[in-house]
């Protein structure tokens, strides 16, 4: 059972980081557009 359970809480946690990775990329690139756009 807890060999289960660290399997599923490192599971989450690893999907916990590629979301928070997934959405600093996204707010790096609306940053980078928003600074294209001003340049513009």
């Amino acid at each position: 059972m807890p060999s289960a359970y660290a399997l599923a809480k490192r599971r989450n946690t690893s999907v916990v980081r590629r979301n928070e990775a997934l959405k600093f990329s996204l707010l790096m690139g609306f940053q980078k557009g928003r600074s294209l756009y001003s340049f513009n």
